[in-house]
């Protein structure tokens, strides 16, 4: 616990105590505890309960006048100090009158009357091992610990840290006293005091640690050597088995600087090599730079890295500049098979790939060094540049191989990642180029081709429409041309034979005519001429229409009306009604309409017995509709289909297809025939 947090605490348990009820007025009636261990194992819900407390202790530490931690026989708790209470000092015997309080961890006493009592030794002191501090089984008890000093740094508050080292692990302890009169480092000291530690809002206990009162409660059993005394070793004879290790954990390591990548680390090349681990990885205490090449002698704590033994916590006592001969280290040219030899962990390497996959961070630069189907990482530590080389260049790396984790099978230890810790940008050197095709560019230019081959199938996709449409446009005209021609053939044979025929039948009737007769012959030859000219002039509209285009747009009404008014006298009366007026038509259309308007209206006059027709006629934008109904005595339902030499309906039915319409046949609801007559109109 930091001196900020016991302020804190205090503050706490001293807010908890003026807001607390008073312990006569809500205090429950149950048994006082007089134990620490009663006090310490209560849970925290229990705790908060207020119970009562009167117990005798001694105190074994007071933190700046703010928690005095207590111990009695069974166990330690603790008290907040406020002004109400006598000066206290370790060592005093007290009685101590309160309530139960949480606490940050284990529960305490808010002490409502402390009662001085007597003073003497502090309480004993309970040997304990690192991995008793991590469980808090003697948290806020005095505990004693063995270990050798491997490092003291200074915090706040004129308060010291030191690193003691226990059986390979760490234990911090915290001293309230600045550096001065602390013991030499690698000395082999007991240290005595309180059990203490950082815990979060979970009631958990993060970060162990022992508070010390000063300097005095560390004492040097054994004094360390000189480092001038130190053995010296190598990186080979590190954490290996002894039968006798040494007094002394700190050693001696003579050797040539590799690299220096970061302030606080560097690694080494032992200048007396005697087998296979040649190199390895150093942790200063301090910061320290030099160049490659430089001659150090370096003490430092052999410790377990992630795969072999390094140095921690060491400095360096001497640095010798290499002659500008041989300034730089030679690094060992090592086969693409050897790179994962536990053996050349720390150690300067050369080795040849393929780049690929380069990727840039914060923290540097990485590619992938690729050979023989695998790949090991390339890591050039921020701010150096990388230099500007492609993905498939050809190169030749050197750097530190760094074993970054291994897996462990039997008994043996493997590495299975490793990287190649990069100097400096000089150190990846350029062997060949890339080819030109490149997986991008091949893929750029794939997807070129892929977008060519796609917008050329488009291109000939639409050239076929277009030429399928012009074909077809093309068949229409020829077909429309044929039709024409073949139309202007029939017009003029009607036009020389028929018409001709007719026109000469016309002037004999006229002759006759003129001649003197009876009545009822002249009635019969002027009926015979009336019929011949209507003959005439019905060729005449037929040879017409044959000559019309399609382009040739007709009025279909006044052509009805005329229609109508040339119906013998003795037709039934034709009642023509007009709801919208008919669009123009094409001259085949209009012909075709009027034909079967003209075929309906002659059957009723032959067959129907009619009095009455009523044609209607009906436009929209989508059709025309024209019905004609008559009140005579109708006709069969299979009259519509045609009778053996009767062509009438079937007549009909060919001229609705050849314009894509329809007729229908229907007896009406009062009696009669109603003829319908439906044409599409094409879309505007």
């Amino acid at each position: 616990m930091t001196r900020s947090d016991a302020h804190a605490l205090a503050a706490l348990l001293l807010g908890g105590l003026f807001l607390s009820p008073s312990p006569a007025q809500e205090r429950p009636a149950t048994q006082v505890l007089n134990r620490a261990i009663e006090v310490r194992s209560l849970p925290a819900v229990e705790a908060a309960k207020d119970l009562p407390v009167d117990l005798e202790a001694v105190i074994g530490f007071l933190d700046d006048g703010h928690t005095a931690f207590i111990q009695d026989d069974t166990a330690g708790t603790f008290f907040p100090l406020h002004d109400g209470l006598p000066p206290l000092a370790a060592g005093d015997r007290v009685r101590v009158q309160g309530h139960t309080i949480t606490g940050l961890y284990l529960p305490g006493i808010d002490a409502e009357t402390v009662t001085h009592l007597s003073h003497g030794a502090l309480p004993a002191p309970t040997p304990v091992t690192p991995a008793d501090l991590r469980s808090g089984r003697y948290h806020y008890q005095r505990i004693s610990i063995q270990g050798i000093i491997h490092a003291f740094e200074t915090a706040d508050e004129g308060r010291s840290v030191v690193r003691l080292a226990v059986a390979n692990q760490k234990v911090r302890i915290e001293v309230d006293a600045a550096l001065g009169a602390h013991p030499p480092l690698d000395a082999t000291v007991e240290a005595v005091g309180l059990a203490a530690g950082a815990i979060n809002s979970r009631r958990q206990l993060v970060d162990p640690y022992i508070r010390l009162a000063s300097w005095s409660d560390l004492k040097v059993l054994h004094p360390p050597e000189p480092p001038a005394a130190l053995p010296l070793a190598t990186p080979a004879s590190l954490m290996t088995f002894q039968p006798r290790p040494a007094q002394s954990q700190r050693v001696r390591l003579v050797g040539i600087l590799l690299a220096n990548p970061e302030p606080e680390q560097l690694f080494l090349r032992s200048i007396e090599p005697s087998s296979e681990v040649t190199a390895l990885r150093i942790r200063l205490r301090s910061p320290f730079t030099a160049e490659p090449g430089t001659q150090l002698e370096v003490v430092g704590y052999p410790s377990m890295g992630r795969f072999s033994a390094e140095l921690t916590d060491a400095q360096v006592l001497h640095a010798t500049p290499a002659e500008p001969a041989d300034s730089l280290p030679t690094p060992l040219d090592i086969e693409w098979a050897d790179r994962f030899k536990g053996q050349l962990d720390g150690e300067l390497v050369r080795l040849e790939g393929q780049l690929s996959q380069t990727f840039t961070t914060p923290a540097g630069a990485e590619w992938m060094l690729g050979r023989d189907q695998e790949a090991t990482t390339l890591f050039l530590p921020a701010p150096a540049a990388p230099p500007p080389w492609e993905s498939g260049s050809r190169v030749q790396a050197t750097g530190i191989l760094e074993v970054v984790s291994a897996t462990g099978k039997g008994y043996n230890a493997r590495p299975d990642h490793i990287r190649l810790l990069l100097r400096s940008p000089a150190d990846l050197h350029l062997i060949e180029p890339p080819p030109w095709w490149t997986p991008r560019r091949l893929g750029a230019l794939s997807a070129i081709l892929v977008g060519l081959l796609t917008l050329g199938s488009i291109w000939i996709f639409a050239l076929r429409r277009q030429v399928r449409r012009q074909a077809l446009a093309l068949q229409d005209r020829l077909t429309a041309q044929a039709v024409l021609e073949e139309r202007q053939r029939i017009a003029r044979e009607f036009h020389d034979t028929l018409e001709q025929e007719l026109a000469g039948l016309t002037l004999r009737l006229d002759a006759a005519v003129s001649r003197p007769m009876e009545d009822k012959a002249r009635q019969l030859l002027l009926g015979s001429r009336n019929l011949t000219h209507r003959i005439q002039e019905e060729a005449r509209n037929l040879v017409s229409g044959l000559r019309n285009t399609d382009a040739h747009l007709t009025r279909l009404e006044p052509e009805i009306h005329r229609l109508i008014a040339r119906q013998p006298d003795n037709a039934p009366v034709i009642e023509c009604v007009e709801d919208t007026p008919l669009p123009p038509l094409p001259a085949h259309a209009a012909h075709h309409l009027l034909m079967m308007i003209q075929e309906a209206l002659t059957n009723v006059l032959k067959h129907a017995q009619a009095r009455h027709i009523r044609l209607h006629t009906h436009a929209s934008a989508q059709q025309i509709e024209i019905s004609i109904r008559d009140d005579g005595h109708g006709m069969a339902a299979t009259d519509a289909d045609g009778r053996p030499g009767h062509f009438g309906c079937m007549g009909m039915r060919e001229r609705a297809r050849a314009i894509h319409g329809t007729v229908d046949w229907s007896r009406a609801a009062t009696g009669g025939t109603e003829v319908h007559i439906t044409l599409p109109l094409p879309s505007p």
